[in-house]
């Protein structure tokens, strides 16, 4: 996952700073790719955290530390018993549909780099509608154009990804977010 978080916050820095003023193809795919695994995260943060046994695999003893170290590694491992962590069996799951998703379901011509002339972006759980927010007054959507919006534009997206949400959502400054 951080081979997708990572080129997303360069980018997303980028575009803070103002050293990005659009998004090309290359850019499309970095966002499109971050987008997908929010989106897979949100619908999938529930899964399994127990162990799952497998047939026929023996497992190694392994110390707490080695077994950290070879996650951070993305190297999976078997406890004694043939016993693997659900959580890493779910991980690969999430890799495949982040990328099928970012790649085959996603349907995104455009991200548009979008100022807020006045107001404050929400920020759902669980993303519905394409749009990233990157600071209280700056977001991707799409499709879009780059460009700035009113108030009342602020106002519409707030009340749908607040709509979207499952569980919470946030801003910095509530009293500053159009509703």
């Amino acid at each position: 996952m951080k081979s997708i978080e990572d080129p997303f916050q360069d980018l997303a820095k980028n575009i803070i700073a103002g050293r990005v003023l659009t998004i090309d193809d290359q850019e499309k795919r970095i966002v499109n790719e971050f987008f997908a695994l929010w989106y897979m995260r949100s619908r999938y943060r529930s899964l399994d955290a127990q162990e799952i046994q497998a047939n026929g695999v023996t497992g190694t003893n392994l110390t707490q530390d080695m077994e950290e170290k070879l996650e951070k590694h993305g190297t999976m491992f078997a406890r004694p018993g043939g016993k693997f962590l659900a959580r890493q069996m779910n991980g690969i799951m999430l890799q495949i549909w982040t990328y099928r998703y970012a790649g085959d379901a996603l349907p995104v011509t455009q991200w548009g780099i979008i100022y807020a002339e006045d107001g404050e972006f929400i920020v759902p759980d669980v993303p519905l509608h394409t749009i990233i927010s990157l600071t209280p007054t700056l977001c991707l959507a799409s499709p879009a154009p780059d460009g700035t919006i009113i108030r009342q534009n602020v106002a519409d997206i707030n009340r749908k990804v607040m709509e979207a949400s499952q569980a919470y959502f946030f801003a910095r400054d509530f009293s500053a977010c159009p509703i």
